[in-house]
């Protein structure tokens, strides 16, 4: 359906148009002749919704280690990684025995961790001990890879009865 400048109504005594002359127009609103012009939408997203949080972010890096989840259980800590491809893992903290693993193909892989003496004396005075573990992971063929996570133990006194 076509329309042309008869079909759009002038309307009013004046010539209106973009920036005319006065006119019962109205201040510049009243085009004669052409087509209408294009709307202009502007939307203000708020920062908070155009990026989420960093910690509620979980990237996918294809062909990097991850630690899907962890637990805490005394002086043992349990963590849950997915590893890539075939190659050598080490899993390591301070405060915490270290441990290696060599694996054969990708897939998940748990490993559990010790607390060390010395960290288990500074968890019983201090009562938490927050640990950042570090997954290394270097594949037969390609770039090795890193993955972190924070365990926190804590110590419960037993009262005595």
């Amino acid at each position: 359906m076509s329309m042309d400048a008869g079909d759009m109504g002038a309307g009013g005594a004046g010539a209106g148009g973009v920036g005319g002359a006065g006119g019962s127009g109205g201040a510049g609103t009243t085009h004669s002749g052409g087509p209408a012009p294009a709307l202009t939408v502007l939307v203000n997203v708020p920062r908070a919704a155009r990026q989420p949080h960093r910690s509620r972010i979980r990237h996918r890096r294809p062909g990097h280690v991850r630690i899907l989840n962890h637990w805490v259980r005394g002086g043992m800590a349990t963590v849950a990684l997915h590893v890539p491809a075939a190659g050598h893992l080490v899993l390591k903290g301070r405060g915490l025995h270290r441990q290696r693993r060599r694996i054969g193909h990708a897939g998940r892989v748990v490993l559990r961790l010790r607390v060390t003496r010395a960290a288990t004396a500074s968890l019983r005075r201090r009562r938490r001990l927050r640990v950042r573990v570090t997954a290394l992971f270097t594949p037969r063929r390609g770039a090795r890879s890193r993955a972190s996570a924070l365990l926190t133990f804590h110590h419960h006194r037993q009262h005595r009865r």
